[in-house]
């Protein structure tokens, strides 16, 4: 008998509890005759459920202000509210470094909102979002930075191009956005990116840079001596032009020494082919591309080289 009592206390106090923590969570509407969780309710008026939001931002609470900003953008979605609201939804997922929400959220507002006055800030705050990824800053998985941005610097920086084309930010963002490309080792789309700069803004600082950026690149993606050397040559062409079009610029003496760099590989490219056909007894072929070495490549090391199978090919009666 006793230990039934003891269960019907139990059960009763489990139902005390559970009926205190109900009434904590859930109030009765008499407007809607419904239990509702004041939790999930919002505001009479647009300007009360914004005001609600505003208050949890400035208290620095950025989660709460997430939850009451996308209320009012569900119920309230055409109010004079609304574009602020989605302004700070994305500045509260930026406070806490959440920043491709954040670059979403506010691509919303000028997707949605077009005539919002926070149109620039928003720019300005895309464009910081772009050079964070583009700086390194990793994504997070369950709160772990693991995975690298750069895909997410393209996307970001591009978008800032396209949303303000002329902007304040737009040449410094299509630059980055090359050296995005560059940095994932895309370096057709790096150098499509750079080209753009030097073509688009013109009067931009970054254009020297620009130049130099699309010498690298072709540099860079050039194949070893003895293959197609056309971004050699290409590259060449680059760094030759800014030489001569800003001789006085910071990248001028490391130009140099990137063009210095290529001729050797080029003319090293140029004596292999050279060295094909002696092996296959064309002498006139390869007397055309040693003599090539001393004519276009007389500076590099493969000139004493290309001179001396000249000689060599002479003394054998070969040409």
């Amino acid at each position: 008998m006793r230990k039934v009592l003891l269960y019907l206390v139990l059960a009763l106090l489990m139902l005390l509890i559970g009926a205190e923590s109900a009434s904590a969570v859930w109030v009765w509407t008499p407007e809607t005759k419904k239990w509702e969780n004041p939790k999930n309710a919002v505001r009479d008026t647009p300007k009360a459920q914004f005001e609600l939001g505003m208050s949890y931002y400035n208290a620095g609470d950025y989660k709460a202000s997430q939850r009451e900003f996308k209320k009012l953008l569900k119920v309230y979605p055409n109010s004079e509210f609304a574009p602020d609201a989605q302004y700070y939804l994305g500045a509260s997922h930026q406070k806490q470094e959440e920043y491709y929400e954040a670059f979403l959220a506010y691509q919303k507002v000028i997707e949605t909102y077009p005539y919002s006055e926070k149109i620039d800030q928003i720019i300005a705050e895309q464009y910081a979002i772009g050079k964070i990824f583009y700086e390194g800053y990793k994504s997070k998985i369950l709160g772990m930075a693991i995975l690298p941005s750069t895909d997410k610097a393209i996307e970001v920086l591009g978008k800032v191009v396209e949303n303000s084309p002329y902007g304040k930010y737009a040449d410094s963002a299509q630059y980055h956005l090359g050296l995005s490309y560059k940095k994932m080792f895309q370096y057709q789309e790096a150098i499509d990116a750079f080209k753009k700069v030097v073509e688009d803004y013109p009067q931009s600082a970054l254009v020297e840079d620009a130049k130099f950026q699309i010498g690298q690149c072709y540099a860079q993606a050039a194949p070893k001596p003895g293959y197609d050397q056309l971004n050699t040559e290409e590259s060449i062409n680059e760094f030759k032009e800014l030489l001569e079009t800003s001789p006085e610029s910071e990248k001028a003496k490391e130009a140099t020494a990137f063009l210095d760099q290529l001729k050797e590989k080029k003319a090293e490219s140029i004596f292999a082919s050279a060295k094909f056909y002696e092996r296959i007894k064309k002498y006139n072929s390869a007397q055309v591309y040693y003599k090539q070495i001393l004519d276009e490549y007389s500076k590099t090391s493969w000139a004493a080289k290309a001179l001396e199978r000249l000689e060599i090919l002479k003394n054998k009666g070969k040409i």
